[in-house]
């Protein structure tokens, strides 16, 4: 009988590989942070239950946190308040912020049977603790709003996850520092997230607690970007526009282990991506004339050698050849046209050492029009997506067909077109004058439709399952 449970187990995994089935993707939100009003901390309620195992109930405008035959009942705007069933007295009301319901800490851990300490005042930054039994100790953020109002709250943007019919929105972070970059490991346990300034983040999936995993001087740092992990999600790649000791701000490549050991600093550019194997890098960066040209970066030699004027390098993906997005000045052009250039996608075939093997292959058409490249290659087709003034277009990199999938409408500018990891849907930025939205479409072009609304989002990515996009986007107000 083990015999065959085991073909049967060897079976479904081979399936699994075959037919892109995986896991269902699940992740936990953030540890909330403690906001301080004149010495009395509140949390953000819903959050919190989630991680500590609590369950929320809502009656008549009553709202109950109950976990282990313990409770804690609240309203809004009322300091009337019950713990296991005894009137209490809160200190401060409960209110809601950005559709966020908080309530006062120390009574809410008291209920429950918990414990809260918060961190003496020199401490920068401030945290507080708090444990329960059978919870894994938290440590949350502390953030002063003494001579504040509730009112004053302000989280400018955060981590939501939506699944691609549009269902099941949730928030995942509640601290008040901007989220601009995210990246997601390719098993979907890890989740790393970057500011425009300060740490970069990293945690598991399933663990709500981040840690710091890069940290520069704010004053030397201005803004992450192009943030990937290794195929074998060891590594953390991504460039910033950075100061190094003696030297000029600009932009350079870096990685570290995804235990935080190794914090590299491998060479100036922008835009780094993996080749399949992890062995290159692939990068842009302006020569000594001030021309974009791509360049591969030798994982283990660590030299870097140019491959191509052009930039956004991006690798197909069998690893054989490298996408590179070009522009050329138009024949006769115009002394009076602002842009006097074309613009296309071109392949370069590459051999297993990362030299050059043929000749450039042109396989977009010649175009007046900018694209915005990505890196959006189809992760197990000779295919990859490309958006221009024109549309959402999809190449075939055998035969050079270039398939328009989305037209524009009037007044709109779409953008950052990237594929599921099954290959079966695309997303993609629409920006008009209310601002940037979610839009997906299949890769027929069928079933478009907008996933998430005007919030300005900065990055996104599918979840390893396909079902779900997370995001970084503008809170409302």
């Amino acid at each position: 009988m083990d015999k065959y449970r085991y073909i049967l187990l060897i079976g479904s995994l081979l399936l699994a590989t075959v037919f892109g089935f995986s896991t269902p993707f699940s992740i936990m939100p953030e540890v909330p942070p403690i906001f301080q009003f004149h010495d009395e901390g509140v949390v953000a309620l819903r959050p919190l239950a989630e991680i500590i195992g609590a369950k929320i109930t809502v009656d008549k405008g009553i709202v109950t946190a109950a976990r282990n035959g313990k409770s804690f009942s609240c309203s809004e705007s009322s300091k009337q308040a019950k713990q296991n069933g005894v009137p209490d007295t809160l200190p401060i009301a409960p209110f809601t912020r950005q559709g966020i319901l908080y309530v006062p800490v120390e009574p809410l851990m008291e209920a429950l049977g918990g414990r809260y300490a918060l961190g003496m005042n020199q401490d920068r930054p401030r945290t507080a603790t708090m444990s329960l039994p059978g919870v894994k100790p938290l440590t949350l953020k502390v953030y002063n709003y003494q001579s504040g109002r509730p009112d004053t709250i302000r989280i400018n943007s955060a981590l939501f996850i939506v699944r691609i019919d549009g269902s099941s929105q949730r928030q995942l972070s509640f601290d008040g520092n901007n989220i601009d970059q995210i990246a997601l490991s390719s098993d979907g346990m890890m989740l790393a997230s970057a500011p425009t300034f300060g740490t970069m983040l990293l945690r598991k999936t399933n663990d709500p607690c981040a840690v710091t995993i890069f940290s520069t001087p704010p004053s030397d740092l201005y803004g992450y970007s192009s943030l990937s992990f290794s195929p074998d999600n060891h590594r953390l790649l991504f460039s910033c526009e950075c100061r190094i000791t003696g030297s000029r701000r600009r932009n350079y490549v870096f990685y570290v282990n995804t235990d935080g050991s190794d914090q590299r600093y491998l060479t100036e550019g922008f835009n780094p991506r993996w080749s399949p194997d992890g062995r290159f890098i692939a990068l842009a960066d302006y020569d000594n004339n001030n021309q974009l040209k791509s360049y591969l970066f030798d994982v283990n030699t660590e030299q870097c050698k140019e491959v191509a004027m052009g930039c956004f390098p991006s690798f197909a993906a069998d690893g054989k050849s490298l996408l590179i997005y070009k522009k050329y000045s138009k024949p006769h052009a115009d002394p009076k046209d602002n842009d006097p250039y074309y613009y296309l996608n071109a392949s370069i075939p590459l051999d297993a050492n990362g030299a050059v093997a043929g000749p450039e292959r042109e396989l977009t058409p010649q175009n007046r029009l900018e694209s915005e490249w990505n890196g959006c290659c189809h992760p197990h087709e000779s295919s990859f997506v490309y958006a221009n003034g024109h549309g959402i277009f999809i190449a075939n990199l055998e035969d050079r067909t270039n398939k328009r999938l989305v037209v524009p409408a009037a007044g709109t500018f779409i953008s950052a077109p990237v594929f599921s990891l099954d290959g079966q849907h695309i997303a993609f930025r629409r920006q008009d004058k209310s601002g940037s939205s979610i839009w997906i479409v299949n890769t027929d072009g069928s079933g478009m439709k907008r996933l998430i609304p005007n919030r300005n989002v900065e990055s996104f990515v599918f979840t390893p399952d396909g079902k779900s996009l997370l995001y970084t986007g503008m809170m409302e107000k």
